[in-house]
């Protein structure tokens, strides 16, 4: 069984936050009603998931799944999350949910007993707390027709609070069974952002909100996301620079400013493409004084700010023509010798 729950013996990072779409109106079951069909016609799924912190799934139907399921046509209709391992790293794993309600019941095929599964409308959730989602290579969300049997589920005596295993083998055959809509998801590499962990936060806290909501595996999820979130922090600002031509008559004003950190640079440095020579200057008033060499020059002797506006003034030979692409790289040289750059300069126009 792919692990959830348990740290594995190699873990590789994979976290995310990965949205699909599914088409609609793609229902393959006889028999139901429209509304019954709409109801368990998966239109998108949104996944966030975490090696140290579980997985987060939540599948919007076309039509009200939770006022529908357990009812009707679908009284012995199911969905489940299934978690497709990487080659070598184990079985797939997964939630099953049946039966009327904002919860209905939910059987799990997993390592974690920190699971489970809730409706809101024409939303499905279901979450997974724990380690192990490193392992895991896509995720797919399925609706069946009807998949009797689960009634054998059984509690663990360990875990009696915890959703209850699926009988034995009975996974494999549950995997079989007609699927009356599909919507696969591969899983994204990209780290989890902070306003990532924070939306998933908020959207734990509205779930635990919920007076019929499974609070305890919620709790357990809330936790392992609100430490991912305190080890959070932003990425570093780059530096960057807006800065481009202007004609002057002949001759180019380049104006513009760093971006990024509070820095204070020492010099900037301004080279030409070929053939392009500099044959008179005036450097920005923070650097006055200008060292040229054919079609480079660096203009020193002040300081400037990060984002404070500059201008540079420069004739060359030939003179240069009007262009829709970059003319020239800029770069910005700290105080402390360290050379940031080269950014592109937009060409005049």
């Amino acid at each position: 069984m792919l692990v959830l729950g348990l740290a594995s013996s190699a873990p590789a990072r994979i976290d995310g936050d990965v949205s699909g779409k599914d088409p609609a109106g793609d229902v393959s079951a006889k028999g139901l009603t429209k509304a019954e069909a709409r109801a368990i016609d998966i239109v998108a799924v949104r996944v966030v998931g975490a090696d140290n912190l579980g997985v987060f799934v939540t599948a919007t139907f076309a039509g009200n799944f939770e006022q529908a399921m357990g009812k009707g046509h679908l009284a012995h209709a199911a969905a489940a999350l299934v978690l497709v391992p990487k080659p070598g790293k184990g079985s797939s794993a997964g939630l099953v949910t049946q039966g009327p309600g904002q919860v209905g019941k939910v059987y799990r095929e997993t390592a974690s007993t920190a699971v489970g599964s809730f409706r809101n409308g024409n939303k499905l959730t279901f979450f997974i707390s724990g380690p192990g989602f490193g392992n895991v290579q896509s995720v797919y969300v399925e609706t069946v027709a009807s998949a009797t049997g689960l009634g054998k589920a059984r509690a663990t005596s360990a875990h009696s609070d915890a959703p209850p295993e699926l009988p034995p083998g009975f996974w494999k055959i549950f995997l079989k069974l007609h699927k009356v809509d599909y919507a696969p998801l591969d899983v994204d590499t990209s780290v989890l952002s902070c306003e990532e962990l924070d939306d998933l936060l908020g959207a734990i806290n509205d779930a635990i909100s919920e007076p019929d909501s499974d609070t305890g595996g919620l709790v357990a999820l809330q936790v392992r996301a609100k430490t991912a979130r305190a080890n959070c922090s932003p990425p570093a600002p780059t530096f960057g620079a807006t800065f481009g031509w202007s004609f002057v008559g002949t001759e180019i004003l380049g104006s513009g400013q760093f971006t990024g950190p509070p820095t204070i640079f020492s010099s900037v440095r301004v080279a030409l493409p070929s053939p392009f020579v500099i044959v008179n200057d005036i450097c920005p008033g923070q650097l006055p004084g200008a060292t040229i060499v054919g079609g480079t020059i660096t203009c020193s002797g002040g300081s400037l700010s990060t984002g404070t506006p500059f201008t540079l003034q420069l004739q060359t030979s030939p003179n240069p023509t009007p262009t829709p692409t970059d003319f020239g790289q800029l770069f910005g040289i700290g105080a402390d010798g360290t050379v940031h750059g080269p950014f592109s300069i937009a060409g005049p126009h």
